[in-house]
């Protein structure tokens, strides 16, 4: 990072991290006004723009309530927080911006702040508008602070390592105490409710235990290996784990994050038809899909509703294809549902 006293941020760095606001200790970061108008329409996007630019704003009226943001705020490392509220006078810019664009109305604000104070760096994390710093003779940069992985993230199951011995005396019970697993001293004996605890040790390491918390008994609620739903079974700890808590009827809401491909809508409608269908614990199945179009809107989209709607629920129809052709669902075991 550069070690100039004066940081001009645009837009791009927030979305990219908002604690971008804290990343300068005992500097000065600006903000130009327009930002808080783009942070108006970002918080409109459903996705994960819309989501951060609504983290930032509440960044920032955190920020104000340490005092005046037009006059700046200290913040906790030491820096300043302040929002020029000045533009620069039409025509004094060397170099023809186009207004519309939020992020040139941010670099016109720090071309209008270097000519006043030299010591300043606007930084960026788009390359053209980089160029046109450059060309404005505004020194620049990219943010060098690090995005947070998924590690940080919350991932429903712990790991936890015990000997040989102990994981096979604890695989004969299907109700796992906590003190049977940690010591008293041990950080890990917190646990959310319905978190997961996979245990294994490295003297087997084809052998686990995945069992899951149960917050108002107090243990750990062994997960079989062999379980399945309609013909599909897990393939690893974190999938053996979501669909004991989708087949838990005392489980009213489960969340399921991942990549593509690993099977969480695959998993809950084959629960989901479990239920209804043998079980006979519903009625009733409703699959819901938000519409994020990575192309042409909805609108644009020929046909009636049902048509316009076919792209978004493709995945939906092939994993219920899938489910229904399976072999192994030939014969329910009631007989409900039977494939000719």
């Amino acid at each position: 990072m550069s070690s100039a006293s004066v940081y001009v941020l645009d837009i791009s760095v927030l979305l990219h991290s908002p604690d971008a606001l804290y990343d300068f200790p005992e500097k000065e970061v600006v903000l130009p006004v327009s930002i808080l108008d783009a942070l108006d329409l970002l918080k409109l996007d459903l996705g994960e723009k819309g989501r951060t630019a609504k983290l930032v704003s509440h960044m920032l009226d955190e920020c104000r309530q340490y005092g005046s943001l037009a006059e700046g705020v200290r913040l906790p490392n030491g820096g300043k927080l302040r929002i020029e509220l000045s533009i620069p006078e039409a025509g004094s810019i060397p170099y023809s911006l186009n207004s519309k664009n939020f992020s040139n109305r941010v670099l016109a604000v720090a071309w209008m702040l270097n000519q006043k104070n030299k010591d300043l760096v606007f930084v960026s994390q788009d390359e053209n508008l980089r160029t046109k710093a450059n060309t404005l003779n505004v020194s620049t940069i990219s943010y060098a602070g690090h995005k947070k992985d998924d590690s940080c993230l919350y991932s429903g199951m712990r790991t936890y390592e015990v000997s040989k011995q102990k994981l096979r005396k604890l695989s004969q019970h299907t109700l796992i105490l906590a003190e049977d697993v940690f010591s008293e001293q041990d950080e890990n004996f917190e646990f959310y409710p319905n978190q997961g605890l996979l245990l294994h040790s490295s003297e087997v390491p084809e052998e686990d235990i995945l069992a899951i918390y149960n917050h108002g008994n107090k243990n750990f609620e062994a997960v079989a290996k062999e379980q399945g739903v309609w013909g599909i079974r897990p393939r690893n700890p974190e999938q053996r784990q979501a669909l004991a808590l989708l087949m838990n009827p005392n489980i009213s809401v489960v969340t399921l994050s991942g990549k593509a491909g690993t099977g969480k809508t695959l998993l809950a409608l084959a629960v989901g038809l479990q239920q209804m269908m043998v079980d006979n614990l519903f009625a009733r199945m409703l699959v819901s899909r938000p519409i994020f179009p990575m192309g042409r809107d909805l609108g644009f989209l020929p046909g009636d509703t049902q048509e316009k709607l076919a792209p978004w629920m493709q995945a939906i129809f092939d994993n219920l294809e899938l489910l229904i052709n399976n072999t192994a669902a030939k014969k329910v075991q009631n007989g409900t549902l039977t494939k000719n």
